[in-house]
């Protein structure tokens, strides 16, 4: 099932910390996660990662926040996609790597909140929910994803890699978000690479490069993620 091709506007919040009137904020001239979503998708070749960026992009939320989203059909679902209504996610968990597994904890400083998605969010939720790839990759332990930890629900997380893990903050960023803002890989033995896409982007990827106003690099087979 191909993912909605949308027009997404600028949102209210972002994942940047850095004051707009940084002189690194001057100098760029604009906040780089706005244009992320578009190439980053294109870098990966995961329609999925569009999907996410949008969703970090908007709502701000923090990268742990991120990987501890999931959605079902169901009253208990964090996510709530009711047609004719607002749809809303609740941030009531964290996913936190500590000593090389990843788990998850209560949001960081207490901050549960519920968010309000606006209807282009909410129709790109919906689409990932019918496209979940599945149970991630995390030792099982009680009929559960060992992640899970205190969260007794089932596993139904939407950001995952494309063997099931939970993506590194670290891995993902030299991989996909700072190429995708800058255009350049980062240093690696004094050089930066240029970055290209994937031969084959998805219906979502195509879409946000034509929407971004960005231009779309050549070819490049996207390095894995753990």
């Amino acid at each position: 099932m191909a993912a909605p091709a949308l027009d997404v506007p600028a949102g209210p919040r972002g994942i940047s910390r850095r004051r707009p009137d940084s002189p690194d904020a001057r100098q760029r001239g604009q906040r780089p996660d706005a244009c992320v979503p578009g190439p980053a998708a294109l870098l990966s070749g995961q329609d999925i990662d569009f999907v996410m960026n949008v969703f970090a992009t908007w709502t701000g939320v923090r990268w742990e926040e991120l990987l501890a989203v999931e959605g079902w059909a169901g009253k208990d679902s964090p996510l709530q996609l009711k047609d004719g209504d607002i749809a809303t996610y609740a941030i009531d968990w964290q996913l936190r790597e500590l000593g090389g597994a990843v788990c998850k904890s209560p949001p960081k400083d207490g901050s549960f909140r519920v968010l309000d998605l606006p209807p282009f969010l909410a129709d790109l939720m919906r689409w990932a929910v019918g496209n979940r790839r599945g149970a991630c990759s995390c030792p099982v332990a009680d009929g559960r994803p060992a992640c899970k930890r205190d969260d007794r629900t089932p596993g139904n997380y939407l950001f995952l890699g494309p063997k099931g893990g939970h993506p590194r903050r670290s891995n993902y960023a030299d991989d996909f978000l700072t190429p995708a803002a800058e255009g350049l890989h980062p240093a690696r033995q004094g050089t930066r690479a240029p970055s290209t896409s994937p031969p084959s982007p998805g219906p979502v990827s195509r879409s946000a490069a034509a929407t971004a106003g960005t231009r779309q690099p050549t070819s490049r087979t996207a390095p894995g993620r753990t």
